[in-house]
């Protein structure tokens, strides 16, 4: 009886949730209805979506009792809350991009939303999750709609391509992550995350023991995060979905792998002691294991970068060089590193969406993917070339970009600790940042120096123009007032802290 109304309890702060499993099965269900079958279900679903926002901003950040919602299955904070609002608007811009394009056809747009918003459904349980086993299955609620919508095109041949080398890697990264979950099960007697952590400390664990767990958890969330040597899916991904889709995974994936992480490292493998800093449990000092694989990644998603001629496969190579980039800030191990990766992915979230915008406006509208086909595009179409390059520039990091913030904020949480291996991989980021300067600056180089003769006017619709404008204004934004967003998500790490 307890147990009932303790689940009923938390049902008022479950609605955004329920509305969004309502609306799959909406958007999928109400174009058989005659009255409503030339309904656009895009509309339907951003109305939904909207709605779903509406009942995140009214959440509290904080429960009035300890526990979390669903006895402990998930919890209820700024955290939660500020990853809610990060997918909605990836979400949202994604739909947009959608309505206008051609990759998927609008017979089949009412399914397509329907599993997008599943997806949705699964990063936000993914956000709030503090228990492994609810861990697991929302991962993998928004992972199998993933894979469905990366074969999702009929006009790219190599959308098939991409969905089955997604899912094959997808599930061999998930069964190793669940393997480690259930070995760590098997060391504390708990899935709650918190009381792991209890059984963790008060527990004599031998240490290597332990990081047989440790790596195979990490195997999942390396892979959601295209961290290295977990990324091989990325580029043939990127490439062969729907552009929208490549867009939605650059931000929504990496976003749900990064909240993973800090739920599933921040809660259970560290322990705060009295200097405000976290150590880790079980004499693992895995802080080390971190900074080789930040290090790896961007270095090789640089590198990776150089060679390519396709503007996806750039962007997927130059997408894992960041998850780098933010691993920096999770070896800190501090308040001032959990808040620098919150304030970095808002800068990530929006760059991305500005340059898969312009992307898809040449790709799907233009067919143009390769970088000769940007060619003169500040003459062909200055605004268009303006978001792009607003979007690379913060993308490399050139003061005062927003991207530039991000990584100042990531690489002082990192040097603050005067650890030598987080000085380490400091030094990577600032090498690898300059080692960027060179494929960025490629298109760059392409839009404003080099000529098309033969090229026409680029075709664009409305819609995809306000959504390019819409992402590439946050990234201005944040250059006149930054540390005002830099001090919210301080408010938000301060919120894990307690």
């Amino acid at each position: 009886m307890l147990t009932w109304i303790g689940n009923v309890a938390s049902l008022k702060y479950f609605i955004g949730e329920i509305w969004l499993a309502l609306a799959c099965c909406i958007v999928l269900m109400l174009p058989l209805i005659p009255r409503f079958k030339n309904v656009r279900m895009s509309w339907v679903t951003i109305a939904a979506i909207l709605f779903a926002g509406i009942c995140v901003l009214r959440l509290p950040t904080a429960l009035p009792e300890e526990g979390g919602l669903f006895f402990g299955m998930l919890a209820l904070d700024g955290l939660s809350k500020f990853f809610k609002l990060f997918f909605l608007i990836s979400t949202l811009a994604v739909v947009l991009m959608t309505e206008v394009g051609r990759e998927v056809p609008d017979y089949r747009k009412p399914e397509f939303y329907s599993i997008l918003l599943g997806i949705l459904l699964g990063a936000f349980l993914t956000a709030s999750a503090t228990d492994l086993l609810m861990m697991y299955l929302a991962i993998e609620l928004l992972s199998l709609g993933s894979y469905v919508l990366a074969g999702f095109s009929r006009i790219e041949k190599k959308s098939d391509e991409a969905a089955m080398k997604y899912i094959l890697y997808g599930g061999l990264s998930t069964g190793g992550m669940l393997f480690g979950m259930s070995y760590l099960y098997g060391l504390t007697g708990s899935t709650n995350l918190i009381a792991i952590r209890e059984a963790l400390e008060a527990s004599q664990i031998h240490p290597l023991v332990f990081f047989v767990s440790f790596l195979l958890i990490m195997v999942g969330i390396g892979y959601k995060i295209s961290a290295v040597p977990f990324h091989f899916w990325a580029p043939d991904v990127y490439q062969g979905a729907p552009t929208s889709i490549t867009a939605f995974l650059s931000v929504a994936s990496k976003g749900a792998g990064f909240a993973a992480f800090i739920r599933i490292f921040y809660t259970s493998f560290l322990s705060l002691n009295g200097e405000g800093l976290w150590e880790p449990v079980a004499q693992l000092d895995w802080r080390i294991f971190l900074s080789i694989l930040a290090i790896a990644t961007m270095t090789l998603g640089n590198l990776a970068a150089f060679g390519q001629n396709n503007v996806k496969r750039l962007l997927a190579y130059s997408g894992i060089a960041h998850a780098g980039y933010i691993l920096v800030g999770a070896i800190a191990l501090s308040e001032a590193g959990v808040q620098s990766i919150l304030f970095y992915l808002i800068t990530y979230l929006f760059t991305n969406l500005a340059a898969f915008t312009v992307v898809l406006i040449l790709a799907d509208c233009n067919g143009v993917e390769e970088i000769e086909g940007y060619r003169n595009l500040g003459t062909r179409s200055p605004w268009l070339a303006f978001c792009l390059g607003v979007a690379l520039f913060s993308l490399i990091g050139v003061p005062p970009m927003a991207g530039f913030l991000g990584k100042w904020f990531l690489f002082a949480a990192a040097v603050e600790t005067l650890d030598p291996w987080c000085v380490a991989a400091v030094v990577a980021g600032l090498l690898n940042s300059v080692l960027s300067v060179y494929y960025y600056f490629r298109i760059m180089k392409a839009m404003y120096l080099e000529k098309n003769e033969g090229a026409g006017p680029v075709k664009s619709h409305t819609v995809l123009n306000v959504v390019a404008t819409a992402m590439t204004l946050p990234v201005l934004l944040i250059i006149l007032d930054g540390g005002r967003l830099y001090d919210w998500t301080g408010e938000l790490s301060k919120l894990l802290l307690g």
